[in-house]
């Protein structure tokens, strides 16, 4: 069985003109095998990327899936963080990444990104009754 999580991660960027490109990256870097492929393009006219959620999933470091997806996202975070070339024109980057994995323990909440991001994940807890 093993320790599972709810894994959810959001690569996206605000800018259409941006889009295109984001668009490429994804397709060309995305992990292409293992059983953590799946992801579903933003519904959004704000937001421009992709989706990837993994529910009861086994999100271990040394999984090769789990490294393929941390090398995707390390290689994502190393454009998305790049500052202007003219130091006069600091800018916020025009890529963005958000990451959540919850775990079975109350308190195994792991969150990451890009340090501009605009919080299009979230996490909750909820109490109910199942009666």
């Amino acid at each position: 069985m093993g320790y599972r999580s709810e894994v959810m991660a959001a690569f996206y960027t605000t800018n259409k003109d941006e889009a295109p490109m984001l668009k490429l990256f994804i397709e060309e870097n995305w992990p292409k095998e293992g059983n953590l492929t799946a992801y579903e393009w933003l519904k959004s006219d704000e937001y421009f990327g992709i989706i990837f959620h993994e529910e009861d999933v086994k999100w271990y470091e040394s999984f090769p899936e789990v490294q393929a997806f941390d090398a995707f996202a390390e290689k994502f975070m190393a454009i998305a963080n790049v500052e202007s070339l003219d130091e006069k024109e600091q800018r916020r980057p025009e890529w963005c990444y958000e990451f959540v994995r919850i775990g079975e323990e109350y308190q195994d909440i792991e969150i990451k990104g890009t340090y501009y991001h605009d919080n299009i994940l979230s996490v909750s807890r909820a109490v109910l009754v199942n009666v």
